[in-house]
């Protein structure tokens, strides 16, 4: 099967790159507005199920990163994908009922919020990113010091 935007740009009359790229943009700008929005509403249950944290809200916090990670492509800033995939992670793989975890939770939902609806010039999202990256080491080496 050939992508539509392949088939169309060899045809007479087809579009140009610059043009599909163009309108891809417009399209998306139409669906910014209500994806940054679901991702609004996702922080906030994210933040009412991690405060206090409760290992039995750990499948429905994945889901609300996992969302957001998909709503993610109408945010100025790559920081929110790449958190939310750092929330799944932590998540994923350390032990739930480790306070470095229960803290772990506690940045990450704050950081998304703090990266969410920015852009570049407002934010360090390096800095923030690699606190949250600290973090998930620190869960997973201690995920592994008691599984040996």
């Amino acid at each position: 099967m050939k992508p539509r935007l392949a088939e169309l740009m060899k045809q007479p009359g087809g579009i140009y790159a610059a043009e599909a790229l163009e309108r891809a943009e417009q399209a998306l700008e139409t669906m910014r507005e209500p994806l940054l929005g679901s991702i609004d509403e996702a922080l906030i249950e994210l933040e009412r199920l991690s405060n206090p944290f409760s290992v039995e809200a750990v499948p429905t916090l994945y889901r609300l990163s996992s969302d957001i990670i998909n709503f993610s492509l109408a945010e100025e800033i790559s920081g929110v994908e790449r958190a939310a995939r750092s929330l799944c992670e932590l998540l994923d793989e350390a032990l739930p009922n480790d306070p470095t975890t229960r803290a772990g939770v506690t940045v990450h939902v704050a950081s998304l919020k703090l990266l969410h609806r920015r852009v570049d010039a407002e934010i360090d999202q390096r800095s923030i990113l690699e606190g949250l990256g600290r973090i998930l080491a620190k869960a997973r080496e201690t995920a592994r010091a008691q599984a040996a």
